[in-house]
């Protein structure tokens, strides 16, 4: 359980008079305060204290290249404990992780296509902000929460409706 979640939980249940006795990989166990005493005694646990998640902490870096490192492989403990290595978990495909003013024509493709399939929704707000004064000058803008002229609508009528 991620700990921001953990101690979110922590947080209502003693507003409900729980309080925490133990955690394991996954779970927050709380007792209730009227057999707190019986449970625990007299010491009150926090999170902090007995929660360890060091094992379980993956730092990743991009490189100016666009590989990214990380300090260590990622589990997939819920799917048969999978271990992904980092050369798995690249965004870019290997011919165009170098610096981009290297890139030959072929690669300025490559990297497009590739960000245009794994993030369209970026590609689409690029486009949109470096060409928002020629789209405008061609009455291809809307106003913000209404369709734009040249999003298709859905009904097969024509563009500009």
């Amino acid at each position: 359980m991620k700990l921001f979640l953990s101690v979110t939980i922590v947080a209502l249940g003693r507003r409900m008079g729980y309080a925490l006795a133990a955690v394991t990989f996954t779970n927050v166990i709380l007792v209730h305060d009227s057999v707190a005493d019986a449970v625990l005694g007299a010491a009150r646990p926090t999170l902090a204290e007995l929660r360890d998640d060091s094992d379980h902490r993956c730092f990743i870096f991009p490189a100016f290249d666009g590989t990214l490192i990380t300090s260590k492989s990622i589990g997939l403990p819920w799917h048969w404990n999978v271990e992904v290595p980092p050369a798995k978990l690249q965004f870019l495909p290997s011919p165009v992780r170098r610096e981009r003013h290297e890139y030959r024509p072929w690669q300025r493709a490559l990297f497009g296509a590739t960000v245009a399939v794994k993030v369209p929704d970026q590609v689409v707000r690029k486009v949109r902000m470096r060409y928002a004064d020629r789209l405008g000058r061609w009455g291809l803008t809307a106003p913000v929460g209404r369709q734009a002229p040249w999003q298709f609508p859905r009904s097969g009528a024509s563009v500009r409706g």
